[in-house]
């Protein structure tokens, strides 16, 4: 933690990731084209916010701004694809955010909201994810080290893209067809820096014990790939995200398991 500047030690976890989001959310906007991004932008973001105020609203929750909320809708309206229909935009906020506050057992949220409203509308409308997030690869790679380091992410997000790279490499070895260095370069390259450092190590629906934490990178790395073998359309296109929601459900089954032990006299 200490190889961080003061200023970031200074911010609380969500500030840090809201700020480099952002940050992600302009460079690359003013790189694939403004008017390409700024409707799904004002469309998610706004629906993520306005819905998460009202569903707290109806909890009787003190009135607060949804950081949360604001951080599920940028990174919605980065993996989205370029001018997708404001529609599906705002169909993907809305199962985002409802599954934050439906889906949970004991107070406790199962899912990563984003990759939830993501898989979702990729299911339904069949949607390509244009991942442009991931426009300016070495400020996503700068930004979201230091996010991790600030949210004590780091083994694993680790876990991770050694697991994901490893297998990408032997993958793409048996095919025989390039050298080795060059087999490396190619399994680096298949990898979404966007989805390793900023939606993976998503604080509240990766909780395990900092030990285990390289194993929820590894089950998200394996699970990702294996379903991207899988030849059914819907799934493949949405292969790293389902193995997401696969290992969100899995850290959850062990947290709960450890919470049951925990009451038994």
């Amino acid at each position: 933690m200490s190889a961080l500047p003061k200023f970031f030690l200074k911010l609380a976890p969500k500030d840090v990731i809201l700020l480099s989001l952002l940050v992600i959310l302009v460079s690359s906007s003013l790189v694939v084209g403004i008017e390409k991004t700024w409707l799904q932008i004002l469309v998610t973001c706004f629906v993520c916010i306005a819905l998460d105020v009202v569903l707290n609203f109806v909890k009787k929750t003190k009135f607060f701004f949804p950081k949360a909320g604001l951080i599920t809708g940028l990174i919605l309206s980065l993996v989205l694809p370029l001018e997708v229909y404001p529609l599906i935009a705002a169909f993907a906020a809305v199962v985002a955010i409802a599954s934050k506050h439906l889906l949970r057992l004991e107070r406790h949220q199962i899912f990563n909201p984003a990759t939830f409203g993501l898989v979702a509308s990729g299911l339904l409308f069949k949607i390509p994810f244009g991942w442009w997030g991931d426009s300016i690869p070495w400020l996503v790679v700068l930004l979201g080290i230091v996010t991790v380091l600030r949210t004590r992410k780091e083994i694993q997000v680790l876990g991770f893209v050694v697991t994901y790279t490893t297998i990408q490499y032997f993958f793409t070895k048996n095919l025989g067809s390039i050298a080795g260095f060059e087999v490396l370069q190619t399994a680096l390259a298949t990898n979404s820096w966007f989805f390793a450092l900023f939606m993976v190590p998503e604080p509240v629906t990766s909780r395990l014990p900092f030990r285990l934490s390289p194993v929820f990178g590894f089950i998200a790395a394996a699970a990702g790939f294996n379903l991207a073998l899988v030849k059914f359309t819907p799934i493949s296109n949405n292969s790293l995200l389902l193995g997401l929601l696969v290992t969100n459900l899995i850290a959850y089954i062990y947290f709960y398991l450890q919470r049951r032990e925990s009451r038994v006299p």
